[in-house]
């Protein structure tokens, strides 16, 4: 994955377990996100799909959702979902992420 993606990978997935961790609801939660993001048509389009998905009664995320392409990252968000514990999932992927951000960082030695 590229380092800009992993980047914006962690900020979202860290503000969005922020948030549900604080208590507001999802759909609030989603307004506030896209609005934080309003920039980052990736991670808007990720946001409204999920809303969408909600709305209608289904999981977060499937097989066609932009914003975790990994079968790690959507198996987590699952299990989260079905176990009440989604902003627990939501800030371990953002620390894998941000793992796997500074095993890719580029060396500073010259």
């Amino acid at each position: 994955m590229e380092r800009i993606i992993l980047k914006r990978l962690v900020l979202f997935c860290e503000k969005f377990g922020q948030l549900i961790h604080s208590g507001i609801p999802i759909l609030e939660t989603f307004e506030v996100l896209k609005n934080e993001f309003r920039d980052d048509i990736i991670c808007v389009t990720g946001i409204k799909q999920m809303e969408t998905n909600v709305n209608n009664g289904v999981s977060l995320v499937n097989e066609n959702l932009v914003l975790f392409a990994t079968s790690f990252s959507q198996a987590l968000i699952d299990a989260g979902e079905k176990k009440g514990t989604l902003d627990y999932c939501l800030l371990r992927i953002a620390k894998a992420y941000e793992k796997e951000l500074l095993l890719t960082k580029p060396d500073s030695i010259v």
